[in-house]
């Protein structure tokens, strides 16, 4: 099945192939994830103990109807991954790791339409990351175990140079920054 997955305003949008086999529906308790929510003003995505519901899948099977022209992309720390957002409403985008060599790409699932297509959520991630209680949901040994297979699938098939997020190159699209010292601050401030 094919789903579209678009920002806010509608002016940034992404075909999103395979869905919900292709991928895993996660809730993530990161503290990285709630704060890339709360810098991009989607606080409204987050479950009463600070989780986000991500769709985690490979690259390829992305493609970018609108809105390269938006698309930013932002480190929350020195080594972590590229998070990008599109600049026309702010809206989180994608996680992708900071090359196109591990092919790999989160998708927030407030964004999908029509609601719901993602599937349930087949696991509950970063536990001790919560602001409060949470439901144990699948294994982290599975997510992983999907996650290695659905790499290692796209890397034979040559599928990690087909990215909307890195150029021919495998340069990103975009350049990375990093917010601002007090905003990330703010952004990770759980009280």
């Amino acid at each position: 099945m094919t789903a579209t997955w678009t920002c806010r305003c509608g002016a940034t949008a992404l075909e999103v192939s395979g869905v919900p086999q292709g991928g895993a529906h996660l809730q993530c308790y990161c503290r990285d994830c709630r704060a890339w929510a709360r810098l991009h003003g989607a606080e409204e995505t987050l479950d009463a103990s600070g989780g986000i519901g991500l769709y985690q899948t490979v690259p390829d099977r992305l493609r970018l109807l609108r809105g390269t022209e938006h698309l930013r992309a932002e480190r929350l720390t020195s080594k972590g991954p590229f998070r990008w957002y599109a600049a026309c409403c702010g809206a989180p985008v994608a996680i992708t790791m900071p090359t196109r060599a591990v092919p790999f790409a989160t998708l927030p699932v407030a964004g999908f339409q029509p609601p719901g297509v993602a599937g349930p959520v087949v696991a509950t991630v970063n536990r001790g990351g919560a602001t409060g209680p949470v439901e144990t949901v699948g294994s982290l040994p599975r997510v992983i175990a999907a996650f290695a297979g659905r790499t290692v699938g796209t890397l034979l098939r040559g599928g990690r140079r087909r990215t909307p997020f890195f150029d021919a190159e495998g340069r990103p699209v975009a350049p990375v920054t990093r917010p601002e010292a007090a905003a990330r601050e703010a952004a990770y401030n759980d009280s």
